[in-house]
């Protein structure tokens, strides 16, 4: 996961994450950016349409959390994200599958 640099400022995370329904991981998220200070960003998707277009914008991310759950998660969402120089932590699931598919890696749903 790559920090984002802003001119006359600290290195800052900006993350999107994706997931059908909401899963306890997404409200840790929040928390743990938080304990890092003011600048980052969490920005939950509403879907794979709307991850599409913030990945279309050209705004640089850090990273795609999304939940191993997530219905169209697949090689060729992985690979949108990728292209768009965001790599994918896939949250919980099958380390194997998800990192064959081309994820960054796979998180364990505590987020520890």
């Amino acid at each position: 996961m790559s920090a984002i640099g802003r001119p006359g400022s600290d290195h800052r995370y900006v993350l999107l994450g994706l997931a059908s329904g909401a899963p306890a991981w997404m409200p840790a998220v929040d928390l743990r950016l938080a304990d890092l200070g003011s600048g980052h960003e969490f920005l939950p998707c509403a879907g794979i349409p709307d991850l599409l277009n913030r990945l279309d914008s050209g705004r640089p991310f850090s990273a795609l959390l999304v939940d191993h759950r997530t219905v169209g998660l697949d090689r060729e969402l992985i690979s949108r994200a990728a292209v768009a120089g965001c790599p994918v932590f896939v949250v919980g699931g099958d380390v194997e599958r998800w990192t064959g598919l081309g994820a960054t890696a796979v998180i364990a749903p505590g987020l520890p």
